[in-house]
């Protein structure tokens, strides 16, 4: 039985995290070996991102937000939601000339 997303545990999910590229507009970089549907995954952390982008601007403005990109900053951000129903299983069917972007602009290659 697949996991589900909201029963990730920390370990996991920093795991989720290494396997996607943080701030990319492509959805085939948020495929994932947990086969949760990449632009869910994709949706989860462009909330992360934003959470960074918060956290740089409430500490030194020279640190870059992604330096603020953490096992336990990814746990906070993750425990401020609690229902990740939304996010869905899949099978791995990416398609690669398809970008995507959280205010729904699609950009075909």
């Amino acid at each position: 039985m697949k996991k589900k997303f909201e029963d990730l545990t920390i370990d996991e999910l920093w795991q989720l995290r290494e396997e996607i590229v943080l701030y990319s507009i492509k959805y085939a970089d948020y495929d994932n070996s947990f086969d949760f549907y990449p632009n869910d995954v994709c949706s989860f952390f462009e909330g992360y991102a934003d959470y960074l982008d918060e956290l740089q601007s409430e500490g030194d403005p020279t640190i870059p937000a992604i330096d603020y990109d953490s096992k336990e900053n990814l746990w906070s951000w993750f425990n401020c939601c609690e229902d990740y129903s939304w996010v869905r299983h899949c099978k791995k069917e990416v398609n690669e000339n398809i970008d995507c972007c959280s205010i729904g602009f699609w950009f075909n290659n």
